[in-house]
């Protein structure tokens, strides 16, 4: 069986995509929030944050490169897909003298913007919207206690667009069940 790297993922860009140019080679390095497909115990969706990195050759006059584009389309909040390789950190001494690594990441190798401008110039226009009318609260408000009863999700709203799409996936009921009670033992690493 012949192994690969190859990672492919889905999500929305969680920080503003930063450039740097090393030795002649751009790098755009940013971070990408891909929902894991669960609820914690606190209700929250469980979400990762995947460090992502797009390097090319500096562009001649000119010209454009993948790792400029992405920082000229892609900007925080920006829902994208990202295929590549996963990458260890380069090497280095730590300070007890042992031998260390730098974080993770994902090297792209492709990259797509999943929403259409319009979309994005919506979601940012909300965005602000919501911050200009945000109240100031005082006191934390303590949030209402989960209703028992399964609620049913709305169905006459088409989905136009991922972003929309991605509005209805967060109204959608969770279905609620019991956690597993799964020991080290249980587990097959």
């Amino acid at each position: 069986m012949s192994v690969t790297n190859s990672v492919n993922l889905i999500g929305r860009i969680a920080v503003a995509p930063t450039l740097r140019t090393v030795e002649g080679v751009d790098y755009v390095d940013t971070r990408i929030a891909v929902d894991l497909g669960y609820k914690t115990k606190d209700g929250e969706r469980a979400t990762t944050f995947a460090p992502i990195t797009i390097s090319r050759p500096v562009p001649k006059q000119g010209e454009s490169n993948q790792a400029r584009r992405f920082l000229d389309w892609a900007d925080k909040g920006a829902l994208v897909a990202v295929e590549g390789e996963f990458r260890q950190g380069n090497k280095f001494v730590g300070k007890d003298g042992s031998d260390r690594y730098g974080e993770h990441y994902i090297r792209v190798n492709n990259f797509q913007i999943l929403e259409t401008k319009a979309s994005a110039e919506a979601r940012r226009a909300q965005a602000a919207k919501t911050e200009a009318q945000a109240p100031v609260q005082e006191a934390p408000v303590e949030a209402p206690a989960p209703a028992e009863a399964p609620v049913e999700a709305p169905v006459e709203a088409p989905v136009e667009d991922a972003a929309n799409f991605q509005d209805l996936a967060e109204q959608a009921p969770v279905m609620t069940s019991h956690p597993l009670d799964v020991t080290e033992d249980d587990l097959p690493f």
